[in-house]
């Protein structure tokens, strides 16, 4: 039935099984006022056929059935209904009558119950499988020092838990309107794109609203996109593509909202300790230029020390030009043409830069 993922149906021969599956399950909606133990028979007559459906097609379907009685039984255990047990017999066949009306609410009760075990036992291990996948993200997301490490592990676990075949990070760097999703590459990810915050993407709008944007479901080219917040500061986004599995409620949703806080601090901690680390280097940097100008005594001196730095910083070459009355000499110089000949003395008033 309908509360159910799926239909199961039974018949004698398949030409009747194939007819019972291009059935619409409007015809059981009446079913939806039957309570647990009761069943409850229906006269599949021209009245019913016409006011159990609209679409001319469904009613001549039922007419070629030649259904004579319809009993309908819930499938209802623990006080929840998961389904609707429908028997059928044809023109032909005597109606439904007590002792078979008693067999078919013994049949429902034992089925129901089959199926609430066998719902429990899945939904307990696909929480003990996200459960493992948590506890697995923990240890990857704890053991990775650098944005890129980070990027890389949770990639890794976005796929696992969701079963996503296509998985994209994007990091949010900038402030305000300038802001920007940049996509992280790692081997395991899906080829992402620029985006602005502004723009009306997906990932956009899950960075400006801080909450999950969710793919339409009749587009397969569509991704999921949840962002990563941690201390009410969105980080980044990963979008879950290539039909990933179900994540949007229930304990899927829940476990996917851990996932998303645990990915997001570890890339906000390992963002600190990367800009941490640059502010060290920088200041260890400054500390030996500081010293290294407070021992030269000479001009020439003095550029050693400047050029010494800027090779540090990644120039491939440089100079330093010294200003004698109206014109600009060149004091020193690293790197094959640093300094054109043209450049090596010039005016105050050239065009040069």
């Amino acid at each position: 039935g309908q509360a159910t993922d799926g239909l199961a149906i039974a018949a004698h021969t398949p030409e009747q099984e194939t007819a019972l599956r291009g059935l619409d399950v409007d015809w059981m909606q009446v079913g939806r006022t039957v309570t647990a133990g009761e069943v409850r028979q229906y006269k599949v007559d021209e009245a019913f056929i016409l006011a159990s459906s609209t679409d001319e097609r469904q009613r001549e379907l039922r007419r070629s059935m030649r259904f004579g009685t319809v009993a309908l039984a819930p499938l209802s255990a623990r006080g929840q209904t998961s389904g609707l047990l429908a028997v059928a017999r044809t023109l032909d066949s005597i109606p439904f009558d007590e002792g078979d009306t008693a067999l078919l609410a013994d049949l429902a009760e034992r089925a129901a119950t089959a199926l609430d075990n066998a719902l429990l036992l899945e939904r307990e291990q696909a929480n003990r499988a996200r459960l493992e996948v948590l506890q697995r993200a923990t240890a990857a997301l704890s053991a990775a020092a650098t944005p890129e490490q980070v990027a890389a592990a949770a990639v890794a676990q976005f796929a696992g838990l969701a079963a996503a075949s296509a998985v994209t990070l994007w990091l949010l760097t900038g402030v305000g309107g300038d802001a920007v999703l940049e996509p992280v590459d790692t081997p395991a990810s899906a080829p992402g794109s620029r985006i602005p915050i502004g723009e009306p993407a997906p990932p956009a709008e899950a960075a400006r609203t801080r909450g999950p944007v969710w793919a339409d479901d009749g587009d397969p080219a569509a991704v999921d996109c949840v962002p990563l917040v941690a201390a009410g500061t969105c980080v980044g986004v990963v979008g879950l593509g290539g039909q990933p599995r179900d994540v949007r409620t229930g304990a899927a949703r829940a476990a996917l909202t851990v996932l998303a806080k645990l990915c997001a601090q570890a890339l906000q901690r390992a963002g600190l300790l990367a800009a941490e680390s640059s502010a060290r280097r920088t200041a260890e940097e400054f500390g030996e230029v500081v010293g290294a100008l407070s021992g030269a005594t000479r001009l020439v001196d003095v550029a050693e020390v400047v050029l010494d730095h800027t090779v540090r910083l990644g120039a491939s070459s440089a100079a330093v030009l010294l200003r004698a009355g109206e014109h600009l000499d060149v004091l020193a110089a690293r790197g094959a043409g640093a300094v054109p000949a043209t450049a090596r003395r010039l005016p105050l008033g050239s065009r040069h830069p």
